[in-house]
C-alpha cells in the first residue's frame, strides 16, 4: 500500500480513505469526527469486596450470596478488561500510523496524553478541506484523468473512475447528469467508435443515458477484453472492421492521451503458403493452426487449443478425464466467445484431416 503524507487539504481525501482502511469497523465510530455522540472504551474498574460487604477487604469475608455477585461482577471485569485491552492496541497502531502520515507542521498539537479522538478532531477541523476545495480537489482529478498519457487503456480507465468517484462524491457535476459523456465521446471516438457513438448519440438528442461512470468504464473494458481475445486466439484471415484501437507489437492495446491521434500501420500482405508437391487442384494445402498457447481451454503452457484432448478428443488409445471434458462443455454453454473458439478449433481440424488425405 502506497503511503501518503497529509500535508495539506489535497492530501486529505486519500489520507482520510487510507486511515479508515487500517481502522476496524467496530472502533471507528468511535474516532469519527462526524459521530461525536461515541467514544472509545474507557478503563474498566476492577470490583472491590467492600462494594458486596460493608468493610470487608478479602473474599472469605463474604457470604456465600455475596461470593456469587462478586464472582459475576469480576468475570464481566476480566471481559471488558480483555476488549479494553485489545481495543488499545489497536488505537497504539493507528497513532503511530498518524504520527508516520502525518507532516509534522501539522501533529504538533497532537500531545501523547490526548484520546485519539481528540487527535482526529484536531485533524479534522485544521487540514480538512472546505467544499469548495473538495471541489477544485475534484476538478484537478478530473482534468488530469483525460490528459493522463499512458499506452495501456486499462490504466486510463483505472485513472478516469478514479477521478469520477470524486467528482460524483463532491458533486461536480451538479445537476448535468451524463455532462462527461461529451469527454469520453471525444476521446474514445477513434479507438472505439461503435461504443462512443452510441452513447453521444443518446446525450445529443437529449436523452441522458441511465448510466453511471461505472457501466460506462465496464462498456469500454468488455469491448476491450473482447478485441484482445480475438486477436490473441482467433486466425487472422483479414482486418477486423471497426477496429477500436490502435496495437503496438504486444497484444496489449495502447492509448497515447487525450487528443493525439495515431495512424494503424497496414498490415504486411499475407503471402500464399508454400506447397511441397502437386499443383493446381493437385496441390497440398498448408496446414492452418490456431496457436493459443498457453491453451485456452485448460490453461496448459505445453500444448496448444487445437492440440488439446479436452477440446479434440484423446487420440486412440489415450484417455482425458470426463471432469475436464464436462468443464469445457460448460464452459461453451456459459462463453459464446468460447464457444466459437472451440468451434473454429473443430472446423480446422476437420479442414487439416481433409488436406491431409
Amino acid at each position: 500500500m502506497t503511503k501518503v503524507t497529509l500535508r495539506s487539504f489535497s492530501d486529505w481525501e486519500e489520507w482520510y480513505g487510507k486511515l479508515r482502511s487500517r481502522c476496524p469497523d467496530d472502533l471507528w465510530p468511535k474516532i469519527d469526527p462526524d459521530q461525536p455522540d461515541q467514544q472509545p472504551r474507557q478503563l474498566p474498574v476492577e470490583p472491590e469486596y467492600a462494594q458486596y460487604h460493608t468493610g470487608a477487604t478479602t473474599f472469605a469475608e463474604l457470604t456465600a450470596t455475596e461470593r456469587v455477585h462478586f464472582e459475576n461482577a469480576f468475570k464481566q471485569y476480566q471481559f471488558r478488561w480483555q476488549q479494553y485491552k485489545e481495543e488499545q492496541k489497536v488505537v497504539r497502531e493507528l497513532k503511530q500510523y498518524i504520527r508516520d502520515t502525518v507532516a509534522y507542521s501539522k501533529q504538533v498539537t497532537l500531545n501523547e496524553t490526548m484520546t485519539i479522538s481528540e487527535w482526529m478532531g484536531i485533524l479534522y477541523t485544521s487540514v480538512r478541506p472546505t467544499p469548495e476545495q473538495m471541489a477544485q480537489i475534484a476538478t484537478t482529478k478530473y482534468r488530469e484523468s483525460l490528459g493522463f498519457t499512458t499506452r495501456n487503456v486499462t490504466a486510463w480507465f483505472d485513472k478516469w473512475e478514479e477521478a469520477m468517484a470524486v467528482a460524483q462524491k463532491y458533486e461536480l457535476f451538479g445537476t448535468h447528469k451524463g455532462m462527461w459523456i461529451k469527454d469520453i465521446y471525444s476521446i474514445w471516438r477513434e479507438r472505439f467508435p461503435f461504443v462512443a457513438e452510441n452513447l453521444y448519440t443518446e446525450y445529443s438528442a437529449g436523452n441522458t443515458p441511465n448510466l453511471t461512470y461505472t457501466d460506462v468504464s465496464r462498456l469500454f473494458r468488455t469491448k476491450l477484453d473482447m478485441e484482445v481475445e480475438l486477436k490473441r486466439t482467433a486466425k487472422p484471415r483479414t482486418s477486423m472492421r471497426g477496429s477500436a484501437f490502435y496495437t503496438a507489437d504486444s497484444d496489449e492495446p495502447t492509448f497515447m492521451g487525450e487528443g493525439v491521434q495515431e495512424t494503424q500501420k497496414k498490415a504486411p500482405k499475407r503471402q500464399r503458403g508454400k506447397t511441397t508437391t502437386g499443383s493446381g487442384p493437385n496441390k497440398r494445402k498448408t496446414k492452418v493452426t490456431i496457436n493459443t498457447n498457453p491453451c485456452a481451454a485448460c490453461n496448459n503452457s505445453q500444448h496448444t487449443m487445437q492440440d488439446c484432448w479436452a477440446v479434440t478428443g484423446a487420440p486412440e488409445g489415450q484417455y482425458v478425464s470426463r471432469a475436464r471434458k464436462k468443464e469445457v462443455e460448460e464452459r461453451r454453454m456459459d462463453d459464446p466467445e468460447f464457444d466459437k473458439l472451440v468451434q473454429e478449433v473443430l472446423r480446422l481440424k476437420v479442414d487439416n484431416s481433409v488436406d491431409a488425405d
